[in-house]
């Protein structure tokens, strides 16, 4: 099995801030913490013969706790309460020296179809499509030595510096 690359994204509805656990700060990062990790294809890991399916992740508690900064006990009783909310559910195994821990995000497949972001952008005006798919930056300046993130009021020389 491939580990996961640090490249690409996920698509996150706005009606998170409308989830049960949205206020609960553990459990809000670990699910996004997992729905982040998860497997966007069947994978199958060769050194414990497991098949990690879509939406699902095998990763241990100390590989959690070191990623999140979350302590062993937030991360239990994060699980513990997604599991009650049936936002995830939880597989472990017992191999020669490890627990292997599959988690899986239960709603995966509607939280991440793959054909929400096309869909979004085909139905976006061309003038912002173009800046999507492109990565172009639209600006009224004409002068291209301006960093690409340059506030109103940086550019004008009024206003706080950013940090």
């Amino acid at each position: 099995m491939s580990r996961q690359s640090n490249s690409g994204f996920i698509s996150l509805d706005r009606k998170f801030l409308k989830w049960e656990l949205w206020k609960d700060p553990v459990a809000s990062r670990l699910f996004l913490y997992l729905l982040l990790k998860a497997n966007w294809k069947d994978e199958y890991d060769e050194k414990t013969g497991v098949l990690v399916p879509r939406g699902s992740v095998k990763l241990s508690l100390p590989e959690i706790c070191k990623e999140t900064g979350l302590s062993r006990q937030n991360v239990r009783t994060a699980i513990k309460n997604l599991k009650l909310t049936e936002s995830l559910t939880e597989y472990l195994t017992k191999q020669t020296n490890a627990t292997i821990r599959i988690i899986t995000v239960v709603k995966y497949d509607e939280y991440q179809r793959p054909n929400r972001i096309a869909n979004r952008i085909a139905n976006t005006p061309s003038y912002y499509k173009n800046n999507i798919i492109t990565n172009n930056i639209v600006s009224d300046s004409q002068d291209d030595n301006a960093p690409p993130f340059e506030s109103a009021a940086q550019s004008s020389g009024h206003g706080d510096e950013v940090e």
